[in-house]
């Protein structure tokens, strides 16, 4: 998903771009899907949905070209689901923005605290 690429790069340069000559190369892995745990027995559609974003991602160091640091983030929202058509799929959308924004926090928590614990 651009939408996680773009706001990691926020997170991490505070929106100055992707750098250039980086002594670091993140690589993610995307899993994105969605559950709908309760639909409405007399229409048969989704009262709710749930987006589920999986990320694993690695840290490589450029230099040697190898892996430093290997995790996984998660991210889990819900949303109401609407009987308008076009609502439904804003709010889909919207959903899937707010998984990527918390996945590229926790990623961003992790990298800094694995910055700050290797000195």
């Amino acid at each position: 998903m651009l939408e996680i690429r773009n706001d990691l790069i926020f997170e991490l340069t505070g929106g100055q771009g992707n750098p250039v000559g980086a002594p670091y190369k993140l690589a993610l892995t995307i899993t994105a899907g969605s559950q709908t745990p309760l639909v409405d027995v007399t229409s048969g559609r989704a009262t709710s949905e749930t987006v589920v974003l999986d990320v694993t991602y690695r840290l490589f160091d450029v230099s040697g070209d190898r892996v430093v640091l290997a995790e996984k983030a998660l991210a889990r929202v819900s949303l109401d689901r609407s009987q308008q058509r076009y609502a439904a799929l804003r709010a889909v959308r919207d959903a899937q923005n707010r998984a990527a924004k918390l996945v590229a926090e926790q990623i961003r928590s992790r990298l800094a605290s694995y910055f700050l614990t290797r000195t």
